[in-house]
């Protein structure tokens, strides 16, 4: 056969190819699909060529991912907003832990946390949330898993006299309306508890109320929730009292606890499928007494379900008249003693970690 003959067959052949490439290709680029001449001749990475020159079926190129949802903000020690005072470092299961410091919605005076302490000035009240938050989140409450947990701090009650109440208690925050939606409540930053205070009830237990002259401690339970709202609670609760126990907390040397100096509470919430008792330890160097509410039984189950859901810690610095604190501190205190609201209340070194009463030995 001539040369020219040779020739003419192979541009036959290729024809041939071509138009098999043209009927059977699928023009795209993307993963998964196969150009319809992977030589380059009849795609030009275009949906016309692909669909008129290679009678293909276009595959446009995927969406890039999504991004998802930003990464956590880095803990910022230096927080501070028209809510978040500032941040306090706490310790939690023997891990360092930063919480910011949420002011009240109704609170007329500041809380100032710094490092491991925390001062609360007369008539404030405080939450930590995990974020910092520009506005109240109901989403921001820092809920502590205290089932099973010890929860203990050191506390200088010392400006805290007769007709004054410094308090450190858990609620479940934030609170709910009926309408199963979380709840500003009147006092503009979705607080909660047993007392109907900011017009919304919720579980609350109060692990401290104190002044130098005597200290409660507090669970309270509520009426099985309709939903995420609770209609009623327990406003007196099932409450013990130094005051009923003998020259254990107070004033001077004569006590166990001198509350003229600071001292360390630790609060132990037995149990873990139930809530089944809780023991208090109130400690001052190698002085010690313990609050055992073994005798409250049952009413300490009704609030698992709280406790396990996750608990808000609030702190706040309150009083009044002698006679609107006389369930807690009267006698010993008069009850025309009102108080002075002058004293700052500080807290430090707050810990949670496994189920021991300090200086007690595992429970």
């Amino acid at each position: 056969m001539a040369l020219g003959g040779v020739v003419v067959a192979v541009v036959v052949f290729l024809a041939a190819m071509a138009d098999v490439s043209r009927a059977d290709g699928k023009c795209c680029y993307a993963a998964g699909c196969q150009s319809c001449n992977p030589a380059g001749n009849w795609c030009d990475n275009s949906q016309a060529n692909c669909e008129g020159q290679c009678h293909g079926t276009w595959c446009p190129a995927p969406p890039p991912p999504s991004p998802g949802p930003p990464p956590p903000s880095p803990p910022n020690p230096h927080c501070k907003t028209q809510v978040v005072a500032g941040a306090l470092n706490v310790s939690i299961d023997g891990k360092p832990t930063m919480l910011y410091v949420a002011q009240s919605g109704n609170a007329t005076s500041s809380v100032k946390p710094s490092g491991t302490s925390l001062a609360i000035e007369y008539n404030a009240r405080m939450y930590f949330v995990d974020r910092c938050i520009e506005t109240f989140d109901p989403d921001a409450f820092y809920k502590f898993q205290l089932l099973g947990k010890t929860l203990s701090y050191t506390v200088d009650l010392t400006g805290i006299h007769c007709g004054c109440v410094a308090a450190f208690y858990l609620v479940k925050m934030p609170a709910y309306s009926s309408s199963q939606k979380p709840d500003k409540t009147k006092c503009d930053d979705y607080y909660c508890d047993a007392n109907n205070v900011c017009g919304v009830f919720c579980p609350e237990m109060d692990i401290m109320e104190a002044n130098t002259a005597a200290m409660a401690v507090t669970p309270h339970k509520c009426d099985a929730p309709s939903g995420l709202h609770y209609n009623n609670c327990d406003r007196g609760g099932c409450g013990k009292n130094t005051k009923t126990m003998d020259n254990v907390y107070g004033p001077g040397t004569s006590f166990t606890v001198d509350t003229t100096k600071s001292f360390r509470l630790a609060v132990s919430f037995q149990g873990t499928a139930e809530l089944e008792n809780i023991v208090t330890t109130v400690s001052q160097g190698s002085a010690s007494f313990q609050i055992d509410h073994a005798s409250c039984g049952s009413y300490l189950g009704k609030l698992t379900d709280a406790f396990k859901a996750g608990m808000t810690v609030a702190i706040s610095s309150w009083g009044g008249q002698g006679s609107q604190v006389s369930w807690l501190d009267v006698p010993p205190c008069p009850t025309s003693t009102n108080c002075a609201g002058t004293g700052t209340l500080t807290f430090s070194n707050i810990t949670v970690a496994d189920n021991i009463v300090e200086g007690q030995g595992r429970l």
